[in-house]
Parts: structure tokens; sequence; C-alpha cells
């Protein structure tokens, strides 16, 4: 008997966690996607839970953050 490879589990999300694209930010064709690689699992897990709590989205919360900086409203 050959020995079979066992697919990983899927985490569920829960119900609180799925959102609806923010209508401050609507998808439109001419958007970009970007994959970010390597954020710090404990910063993610932090900003995700802060997100939840405050009932936004991760997408809504970095989009902000990237339009207020363009605008000069913050600076790093």
């Amino acid at each position: 008997m050959a020995l079979t490879r066992r697919r990983p589990r899927v985490k569920r999300v829960p119900a609180e966690r799925l959102r609806a694209y923010s209508t401050d930010f609507p998808l439109s064709e001419d958007g970009h996607d970007y994959l970010v690689k390597s954020i710090p699992r404990d910063l993610w897990h932090a900003v995700s839970e802060r997100a939840v709590v405050e009932q936004r989205s991760l997408r809504w919360i970095l989009l902000t953050l990237l339009e207020r900086y363009r605008k000069g409203a913050i600076t790093l």
C-alpha cells in the first residue's frame, strides 16, 4: 500500500474576520496587486487583532496609510 500525502488543514476564518472591501477604496481594473513578503509574524498578528477589534480590514488600513503618506499627512 502506497503512502499518500495528506493535504494540509485549511484554517477556517471566523465570520467576524470576513470583510467586504471598503467603499473608501473601491476595487477598480486599473489597480495593482502587491505581495509583501517577510512581515514579522508577531507584528502581523497584533495588527490583525487590532483591525478585528476596530472592525477594519487590513486593506483599508494599508491604503489609508499610503494615502496619508502621499498627501504628506504622515512622515516616516
